[in-house]
């Protein structure tokens, strides 16, 4: 047909394509295992990085916390959260934390030797007054 349009008809032809069958031997988490997301990678990279200095807090100033995960051998959607949301974090003197999650980068690039999963999330940290707060530990197993 001369035009292209969405209503045009087009011939087409159906083909079949078969491939040949795959077995696949997957392996049970391990026994040993006591964590709470179980991440199967050949390596596991994590990093922490502030948009300035956490000892120069200030009530009322946001500081940017940076967390990046890098994992070989595992695809993004197998990558945990890490900043566990938007959880407010009290000083023991009443102060409160407050925290502005932006949305994760997610990226995966394939490679020859397998796959790199990357996930970053950034969170706006507020501190509402002077204080002592203490951040929950982030462990990958």
């Amino acid at each position: 047909s001369r035009f292209n349009g969405f209503f045009n008809r087009q011939i087409t032809r159906t083909k079949r394509v078969v491939s040949d069958a795959v077995n696949l031997d997957v392996q049970p988490v391990p026994v040993a295992f006591i964590g709470q997301h179980w991440l199967p990678a050949e390596q596991v990279h994590l990093e922490q990085k502030w948009s300035g200095d956490i000892s120069q807090m200030k009530p009322g100033e946001p500081l940017t916390r940076t967390l990046t995960l890098l994992a070989k051998g595992t695809t993004v959607g197998q990558l945990p959260e890490l900043n566990g949301g938007d959880q407010s974090i009290r000083s023991n003197t009443g102060g409160e934390l407050k925290n502005y999650p932006d949305q994760p980068v997610l990226k995966e690039q394939k490679k020859t030797d397998g796959v790199i999963a990357f996930r970053e999330e950034k969170v706006a940290i507020i501190p509402s007054m002077n204080g002592s707060y203490r951040l929950p530990a982030i462990e990958i197993p």
